[in-house]
């Protein structure tokens, strides 16, 4: 199976060859998301924080090979990311963070960690494991930032003109009195105001 080749021959046990494994792997290769799986190691041995699998996703972004096991530290240098997976592996917790990638462009991500639960059902086996879930968002940062430029450059520029009609408003109550098509006016430049200050 191609995926079985994927993880490397030093962590084939990984893999039962069933048709329900099969069809597991199948989908992390289908997937969009970088998915990999990290071997444990010893505790306080970084360098055995190995990349036991990952999907086809995974390795066109950190270019991997299909054989042999990579360093984690070598591919993702993210301290938060790196001690996620630490507590993953060795405190069985469950967490997000979120990163910047290097490159030729900056990328936005949000690592999604969990420990590997232990069970003769698993196609999982061996030492300590955790799974290291990956999503870009760095489209909907940007649209985010985008959306707030327009909002402090929309207030901005609506500032100044509700300024200068309220004010003209102001001078002809002074010179007309009493007059309700000006109280109208105030009262349209009262809420455009609040609806500014809400932006």
């Amino acid at each position: 199976h191609p995926v079985i080749q994927a993880v490397g021959e030093d962590t084939r046990h990984l893999v039962r060859a069933t048709p329900e494994t099969q069809l597991l792997w199948s989908v992390f290769e289908a997937l969009d998301d970088p998915i990999l799986i990290i071997d444990g190691g010893e505790m306080d041995d970084i360098a055995g924080r190995r990349i036991a699998y990952a999907n086809a996703a995974a390795r066109n972004l950190y270019r991997l090979s299909l054989t042999g096991s990579n360093l984690l530290v070598s591919v993702i240098r993210d301290p938060e990311v790196l001690e996620a997976v630490d507590g993953a592996l060795f405190g069985g917790f469950n967490s997000t963070v979120t990163f910047t990638g290097g490159g030729a462009q900056e990328r936005h991500w949000r690592a999604f960690v969990q420990p590997l639960i232990r069970d003769e059902e698993l196609p999982l086996e061996g030492g300590r494991q955790a799974l290291l879930a990956l999503r870009d968002e760095t489209d909907s940062r940007r649209m985010e930032m985008m959306r707030v430029d327009f909002l402090a450059n929309a207030s901005h520029e609506l500032k100044t003109p509700l300024s200068a009609i309220g004010t003209n408003m102001d001078i002809l109550t002074m010179d007309l009195g009493e007059n309700e098509w000006v109280e109208g006016t105030q009262k349209q430049v009262r809420k455009m105001r609040k609806l500014v200050e809400n932006l």
